[in-house]
């Protein structure tokens, strides 16, 4: 009296896509899934991880007005996406131009961080900030905060732990604390420091982009901290 599992065969061609995972281990399991009336079916590949050996380390800010801001000073994402943050916001919301913007938001996204990846292929290590828990402050314009709901933090930072791990890179997450505030170059702290895009320390003068500041004190928090107490440890023992 049980019903039969019925077999579907859908013959497809291979394309961009999918031939990025012609060395992996396609899984027999797929899913199907509805999104937007329309049916996808998605297919599942594995393999094991390789990490790199140890040889380039990078920091990056994730932002809103600049997606992406790395320690080597290479910008992803700058004044587009902002712009379009800006656009989704006015709409109304559940509209069809509204959905629309939404989904090319996220292709936009993929796109940037994908060049990012093409671009830094000698990278082994990647170091950003934490930013799970932080939350906005009440005192930002509501323009300003109903912009910056379409930033999409968790959306680039799950691309970014893909992505790593899908080219062997190890991502460490550090503390985002005063990272925008210190200065890079004498690590003094001043919220003053900071004005919007530009960063000058109140302490030594030192002038730099404010993001580009940001991402060089996670590198050196990523890289330094850590090696400072597994030495302090060392000595303690």
């Amino acid at each position: 009296g049980k019903k039969k599992a019925i077999q579907i065969r859908i013959p497809f061609k291979h394309h961009k896509h999918s031939l990025r995972f012609k060395d992996w281990n396609r899984k027999k399991s797929v899913r199907i899934y509805k999104k937007n009336n329309r049916y996808f079916l998605e297919l599942i590949y594995e393999k094991e991880v390789v990490y790199k050996e140890h040889s380039k380390s990078l920091g990056i800010d994730q932002g809103y007005k600049k997606l992406i801001s790395c320690s080597d000073e290479t910008y992803y994402g700058t004044k587009e996406l902002f712009n379009l943050y800006n656009k989704i916001s006015k709409k109304v919301r559940g509209s069809k131009k509204y959905k629309k913007l939404l989904c090319f938001k996220e292709t936009e996204i993929n796109r940037y961080i994908n060049q990012f990846f093409k671009e830094h292929k000698d990278i082994s290590d990647l170091y950003i900030e934490d930013l799970c828990n932080v939350k906005y402050k009440s005192d930002v314009k509501r323009e300003t905060l109903n912009s910056m709901q379409y930033w999409t933090y968790s959306l680039v930072r799950s691309r970014i732990e893909n992505l790593c791990e899908e080219n062997g890179i190890r991502l460490h997450l550090v503390e985002p604390a005063f990272t925008s505030q210190t200065c890079s170059k004498c690590g003094y702290v001043d919220n003053k420091s900071r004005d919007k895009e530009i960063y000058h320390c109140q302490h030594c003068g030192f002038i730099i982009d404010a993001d580009y500041n940001a991402s060089i004190n996670i590198l050196h928090r990523g890289v330094i901290v850590p090696l400072y107490q597994k030495h302090k440890v060392k000595k303690f023992l």
